[in-house]
Parts: structure tokens; C-alpha cells; sequence
């Protein structure tokens, strides 16, 4: 299950997760790529801001964090489509690829889910000739495709203990240590976008027409300021 808190819109690539090895997923790509003798083999991920490339190997290499309109109903199709994935002709289609990946007439993919199996995106391979021959098998890719799938499972079972030991157990917020965590991402964040950051401070005091704070009070603050927020806030 994915975190309340957890958006999996964003880009794995916009922080650091000590589950998701980059190097390995590019020496994956490469392994494929020598296998099925293929023009390049792309891992996207779809984001708020479009297709993401997180990493891609072969000729005519796309760069990580290279962003794709997500206004493309071919890749749509890679990302919906079932376990198995698809395999495409793309002069038998009326369909086409983005301008930055290329018109290459072969294509293969598999789609990537996240553990709660909404989608994360596709492992796709583009080639100019047809990769699957006698000596080239179409469920090579499925290994892959499970390791990626693994590894984004592990990163939000460890998101999901982390937001345990971050959580202030009566209101749900971030507790000290997870504010002291969360803090520096946000404004880095923000240093990175060119935008700017604030703090906002509430205290609840004792009024002595309404008499003491309980915890009640405390937990409908919480409440109300959690439901209010951004999702790209932090709230302590």
C-alpha cells in the first residue's frame, strides 16, 4: 500500500531512495538492450509534468529527467496495458512516438505498477528491425519488469515505516524528528524550483471561558490544517 502522504506522481528521481539503484536499473536496460540487439530501451515514469525518463540505454541515449508530454496515447497504452505488455508495429498502427524518443518501427513493452497496482509507467524496447527472433524471447523482459516492480515496492514499504516513526501518534502530523527530515527536502526543493518558503506557527493556548486544551482540540487542529495544506506542505 502507498502512504497517505506519499505522491506517486512525483519523480523517483526528484530524492534519494536508498531502495531504487539506479546504476542497476541502467545495467538492466544494457542487458536488454545487448539481448534483443535493440536501438534503446527507456524506462519511463509518469509524473504530473509528463512522461519522465529515469534512465535509458542504446543508441541515441534520452538523459534521466528528460520530461515527455504526457498528451501521447501510444505510451497511454504501454502504461495500461496487461501484465504481459504489448508488441507493436508501428506502420501498422495509426498511432506514433513522442519526437524525442524516435520513430522506430518495433516496439516492445511492459508496464510497471506501483505495489498498490496503479501505474508507475513502462519498460519499453525500440528497435528498427524486429528484436524478437528465434534466438530473442519476448518474456526476457519479465524478469526485469518484476525487479523494477520489487524495488518500488521495498521504497514504499521503508516510506511507510518511516512515516511511523515520523508521525506524532495523537494528531497524525510530523513529529520533531520527522520535521527535522522533512524540512531540509522542502526547502531544497524550493531552492531548485526558484520558489520561496515559510513557516507558519499555531499555538493553541488556554482560554478561561472555554477552559483547557484537551486532546480532542489538539486532534482537530491537526485534522484541519492537514486537510487544508498542499500536498507539497510540511506540517509539524
Amino acid at each position: 500500500m502507498l502512504t497517505s502522504e506519499f505522491d506517486p506522481s512525483q519523480s523517483i528521481l526528484e530524492n534519494e531512495h536508498n531502495t531504487i539503484n539506479l546504476v542497476r536499473w541502467f545495467q538492466q536496460c544494457e542487458l536488454l538492450n545487448d539481448y534483443y540487439k535493440s536501438s534503446k530501451i527507456i524506462i519511463l515514469q509518469r509524473t504530473n509534468a509528463g512522461y519522465e525518463v529515469i534512465t535509458c540505454a542504446g543508441d541515441h541515449l534520452l538523459h534521466p529527467g528528460l520530461v515527455i508530454e504526457l498528451a501521447n496515447p501510444l505510451i497511454e497504452q504501454f502504461l495500461k496495458a496487461p501484465w504481459q505488455g504489448l508488441q507493436i508495429k508501428l506502420s501498422e498502427t495509426q498511432l506514433s512516438l513522442p519526437e524525442q524518443v524516435g520513430q522506430l518501427e518495433y516496439i516492445i513493452s511492459r508496464p510497471i505498477r506501483w505495489p498498490d497496482s496503479s501505474d508507475f509507467g513502462c519498460l519499453i524496447v525500440l528497435s528498427e528491425s524486429d528484436p524478437l527472433t528465434a534466438h530473442a524471447s519476448l518474456a526476457m523482459l519479465e524478469p526485469v519488469q518484476v525487479l523494477l516492480q520489487q524495488d518500488l515496492a521495498l521504497m514504499c514499504q521503508n516510506q511507510r515505516i518511516s512515516s511511523l516513526s515520523m508521525r506524532d501518534r495523537l494528531t497524525g502530523m510530523l513529529n520533531q524528528y520527522g520535521f527535522l527530515m522533512m524540512a531540509p527536502r522542502q526547502l531544497a526543493l524550493g531552492r531548485r524550483f526558484g520558489s520561496h518558503a515559510g513557516i507558519l506557527f499555531f499555538e493553541l493556548m488556554n482560554n478561561s471561558s472555554y477552559g483547557e486544551i484537551t486532546e480532542k482540540d489538539q486532534q482537530v487542529l491537526g485534522r484541519v490544517i492537514q486537510d487544508t495544506i498542499r500536498t507539497a506542505d510540511t506540517v509539524s
